[in-house]
């Protein structure tokens, strides 16, 4: 057995050993005495109290009152988080996904320093299946408005959201839980390249994973625009970068750079090692690409910057084309879905409604996705409120 890593998060340790090519996730919780215990019960009790809840009473100002050490406090958070057993997981900012899939088998986590190996188990176990389907419905009812009865997927908190697949016996629940990935705020909204439902579209198509060319005018607007789109990219996302100059500065934590002569069989090669390591963006100079060159439709969002576009294995595409004038360079998009190609154009006060009607490629997204319209429709409401916000506030 090789220790990979041994940290300690508060009073947690956390050791992460390889055996046999496997990982494991290890996390050692403190052990209190029944004295300690019955202390904490008589807390929980005094939270609970209809007399605590009726005087708006601060837990903080609970805590203080019964000198509760820092293990005391632990197991305190631990037995009133709605995350039960996966507390201390999801303590470790380093873990980026916990799965849970049946009450016989053990946590599964992503771990941000072991990205190759995509699922790692822990040592959280459920004691009984009781306690498992208590954990369900804790996260069910967070999630009941994002949700049909047999499918949840939102926000948990402001830390987490969350997939849940509801199944009925002899079937069990499964559920997926993700760190919510903070967007960085600087310099995106103050250049005026964009329209708001320009951005608000983008911004969407990237989330949804669609490729997107960056084509037309020069290599500088090309650059420019470039910039713009990667401050779209979440922070914490997976990010690989193939390029010879540099296009742009990047804020991700999980980058990769390659450097690459652009011949067809190296970007073969590179195509194959964004699969393998699971890159959710991929950021392509593909300025003397050949035209046989063919972007693969995987899971991986591809931005490309190139005078003219490349063809997609799935003909589905996003181009964000610059037109050239002597006045000012003006941003058209333009939307490849199979043999459909064609402009989309937003007006100044179109509202999300229009956006998602405009746009063919979200529609196909939300039906094979099984998403409502109002579902993505709400969505782009957020991101649109959420930019005009921020240039009203950047200009004030």
């Amino acid at each position: 057995m090789e220790i990979l890593e041994n940290y300690r998060i508060s009073c947690l340790e956390i050791t992460v050993y390889e055996e046999n090519g496997e990982i494991e996730y290890i996390v050692k919780e403190p052990n209190l005495e029944e004295e300690n215990i019955n202390k904490l019960k008589a807390v929980i009790e005094n939270i609970f109290s209809k007399e605590v809840l009726n005087k708006n009473f601060e837990k903080n100002k609970l805590f203080d009152r019964y000198g509760l050490k820092d293990e005391e406090l632990y197991h305190l958070n631990k037995n009133i988080s709605p995350y039960g057993q996966l507390y201390p997981i999801l303590l470790d900012e380093n873990i980026l996904e916990a799965t849970i899939l049946s009450p016989e088998k053990p946590v599964y986590v992503r771990h941000k320093h072991f990205l190759k190996q995509q699922y790692i188990k822990t040592n959280i176990n459920f004691k009984n299946e009781r306690d498992y389907e208590i954990l369900i419905e804790r996260i069910k009812n967070n999630l009941i408005e994002y949700g049909d009865g047999k499918f949840y997927e939102g926000p948990l908190d402001e830390k987490f959201y969350a997939n849940l697949v509801v199944q009925k016996p002899p079937y069990t629940s499964f559920c997926t839980i993700k760190r919510r990935i903070e967007l960085s705020e600087k310099e995106i909204f103050r250049k005026k390249h964009l329209t708001p439902q320009q951005m608000a579209y983008l911004w969407t198509i990237l989330e949804i994973k669609t490729t997107i060319a960056v084509t037309g005018s020069t290599r500088e607007y090309r650059r420019n625009m470039l910039n713009e789109l990667v401050q779209l990219i979440p922070k914490k996302a997976r990010l690989m970068v193939v390029e010879n100059t540099t296009t742009a500065s990047y804020q991700q934590e999980y980058l990769i750079k390659l450097h690459i002569t652009k011949s067809e069989e190296e970007f073969k090669r590179v195509f194959e090692l964004i699969q393998k390591n699971d890159v959710e963006y991929a950021i392509i100079e593909a300025e003397e690409v050949s035209e046989e060159t063919k972007i693969p439709s995987t899971r991986t969002c591809f931005i490309y910057m190139r005078q003219t576009p490349l063809t997609v294995t799935n003909k589905i595409q996003t181009i964000v084309n610059i037109t050239n004038n002597i006045k000012s360079n003006r941003i058209e998009l333009i939307e490849e879905f199979g043999e459909y190609r064609t402009n989309i154009s937003f007006e100044e006060y179109d509202g999300p409604e229009r956006i998602y009607d405009k746009s063919r490629i979200l529609q196909h997204w939300a039906k094979i996705n099984h998403y409502s319209r109002e579902k993505v429709i709400e969505a782009l409401s957020i991101k649109l409120n959420y930019i005009l916000y921020l240039q009203n506030y950047n200009t004030a």
